[in-house]
């Protein structure tokens, strides 16, 4: 390596799985609001021709509304890499101490002795 020029954080398999992955999640974002658009405006329509005097699409916009936002909010704010994942692609000398995870008891790998 060149000096003055440093490793990079995360090795180039990692960073292109990675942007990969991005991508597919904002393509899904997208779809799942297009939808939304798509679905809620042939809704309002519905309501509007049918029972003008009942007004219930509100609920439709507001509920699903909901779903898109914690969908978005998942994406675009807590998308983030595990802790494991993380230090496994940081070169060795920006590593922190392994982490010691715990397994649960129905996870352990010791088998009961065969039968005598």
């Amino acid at each position: 390596m060149k000096k003055g020029v440093s490793e990079p954080l995360m090795p180039d398999d990692a960073l292109h799985d990675l942007d990969a992955n991005r991508r597919r999640n904002l393509i899904g974002l997208g779809v799942h609001a297009a939808c939304y658009l798509v679905f809620n405006a042939w809704m309002t329509v519905m309501n509007l021709t049918t029972s003008p005097e009942h007004l219930w699409f509100f609920w439709l916009i507001l509920g699903w509304g909901f779903g898109l936002t914690m969908h978005a909010v998942g994406i675009l704010h807590f998308e983030t890499l595990p802790e494991d994942e993380r230090q496994r692609l940081l070169p060795p000398h920006q590593k922190g101490p392994p982490l010691q995870r715990e397994q649960p008891p129905w996870q352990t790998t010791k088998r009961p002795p065969p039968p005598p």
